[in-house]
Order: C-alpha cells, then sequence, then structure tokens
C-alpha cells in the first residue's frame, strides 16, 4: 500500500518521520507542501540540497544533483582474465565461464564494453533498455550509473543487477558482477546504487 493510500493522519506522521530521519527540520509549511506532493507525481526541493519525490502514492528522499563519477559514454573494453572497476555503481566486472559471483548474465561472443546508457538504447533480445530499468524499478536519478555492457553494434546485452539474467548454456561465456569492497547490492524489489562518500540511494 502505498502512503497516499493512508489515512490524512498517519500521512502527516509517516512523512514527518521520514523528513526528520533524513535530517530536515520540518515546519507546518514544508509538512503541507510535502502532503501535497502525494496527489501528483513531482518533486520538492528540501534544505541541504535534496528532494522530496513523489510517484504512484509513494515518496523517496534523493540527492537534488547527481553526485560521484559516471561511466564514459564511450565504453571500457571487457577482456577475459581482466576486471573492471564501476566506481558509480560499486561493481567489480568480469567475463568468465562459471565461478560465485552476486549477478551474472549470459553475454554473446565477440567485443564487448561496459559504458554508461544513453538515450535509445535498444536490448540486443529485443526492446528498450528505458522499458527494462522502468520496469526494475530503478530510480529515474540513478539511471545513469547502471553500467550496461554493450556489443559492437551497440546494441546492451545486458544491465548490470537489473536484467535480463538468462542461465547460460554449460560452457558458456558469461558477465560476472561483485561489489567493490562490499559496496553493491542486489536486492529482489530493486538494484541498490553506491553515491559517493558509501551513501546509498535504493528503488524501493
Amino acid at each position: 500500500m502505498g502512503l497516499g493510500a493512508l489515512p490524512l493522519p498517519l500521512r502527516r506522521r509517516a512523512l514527518r518521520g521520514l523528513l526528520e530521519l533524513v535530517g530536515v527540520e520540518v515546519d507546518a509549511e514544508l509538512l503541507d507542501a510535502a502532503l501535497g506532493l502525494l496527489a501528483a507525481p513531482g518533486r520538492l526541493t528540501l534544505p541541504g540540497r535534496r528532494q522530496l519525490r513523489s510517484a504512484g502514492g509513494r515518496v523517496r528522499v534523493v540527492p537534488a544533483e547527481e553526485r560521484g563519477p559516471r561511466a564514459s559514454p564511450a565504453g571500457l573494453p571487457l577482456i577475459a582474465g581482466q576486471w573492471v572497476d564501476h566506481a558509480a555503481s560499486g561493481w567489480r566486472l568480469g567475463l568468465e565461464l562459471s565461478g560465485p559471483s552476486a549477478w551474472w548474465a549470459a553475454v554473446p561472443g565477440g567485443p564487448l564494453v561496459v559504458r554508461a546508457p544513453v538515450p535509445g538504447d535498444v536490448l540486443r533480445g529485443g526492446g528498450r533498455l528505458q522499458d527494462l530499468l522502468v520496469e526494475a524499478r530503478v530510480p529515474a536519478e540513478a539511471r545513469g550509473r547502471v553500467p550496461v555492457v554493450a556489443c559492437a553494434d551497440g546494441r546492451v546485452a545486458c544491465a548490470v543487477g537489473v536484467g535480463p539474467a538468462v542461465p547460460p548454456p554449460s560452457g558458456a561465456r558469461r558477465l560476472a558482477a561483485r561489489p567493490m569492497d562490499g559496496r553493491a547490492a542486489v536486492r529482489q524489489a530493486g538494484y541498490t546504487f553506491v553515491l559517493e562518500g558509501g551513501g546509498r540511494s535504493s528503488a524501493e
């Protein structure tokens, strides 16, 4: 059940608790503005360079500006036997045939690069990358941090930590993703993104 479905007194209490939890000093004007945000998707600027964002009767507090490193749109080559650290998301990526990993996906043969998403990205198996990220409930402000693995023709083989994660045939090459310093995590409900300084922004 979303926050917008709660009775007004509980909505007020829950919103106040959320804002105070992240260190925002709440007054009547700010609380009224936050309550109004539940009526339609939108955003409210908060003290401390943060925003309250609303969609579908649910709210979350996010940084007002993206921080931390981003993947190069040009991409970094993925080479068997070598690992690539993607600092923006906290993933360490490599190609292997088997072995333990926090997340993995089958990938095709041929050259592969890891890069940031770009507008118009399409999946190798069909469909749009944007649709995959939305269906996986990745927050809009975090989608640019998702590392994607692209083939030589530019199509996306997978979005790391999101999908599609198709079981590979026996002995097939796969992309393996492991946390850097324990900073990345996959959860059934969504994807946890690591921001600068180790703070987390997550899909709930």
